[in-house]
């Protein structure tokens, strides 16, 4: 959505019961011509704000999953139990704020 230049009001017409899963996830703040797949971050520690699309998304009827997926580099060498915990408190803390 937001490399792609998209704005919340282009998902006004979506339809939250014929969605099955939605894949969050935060970007380091740097350029946006210059973000890959590498430059994702955890919900709440990155530079945008995605609890306006929850919103959204709870208004259009929308009731399923969230997963997060995260690339980043610096997690890579953590405790694989330590990033899923982090990942998943991401999770719990940003549908508090929904």
């Amino acid at each position: 959505m937001y490399k792609a230049g998209d704005k919340l009001d282009d998902y006004e017409e979506i339809c939250g019961h014929r969605i099955f899963s939605v894949h969050v996830a935060n970007v380091l703040d740097i350029p946006m011509n210059r973000i890959s797949d590498f430059d994702r971050d955890y919900l709440l520690e990155g530079k945008l704000n995605i609890v306006p699309f929850l919103r959204l998304l709870g208004r259009k009827g929308y009731d399923g999953y969230l997963t997060v997926e995260l690339f980043v580099e610096k997690d890579w060498e953590q405790d694989p139990s330590k990033v899923a915990k982090r990942a998943y408190e991401s999770v719990v803390n940003l549908i508090k704020l929904v």
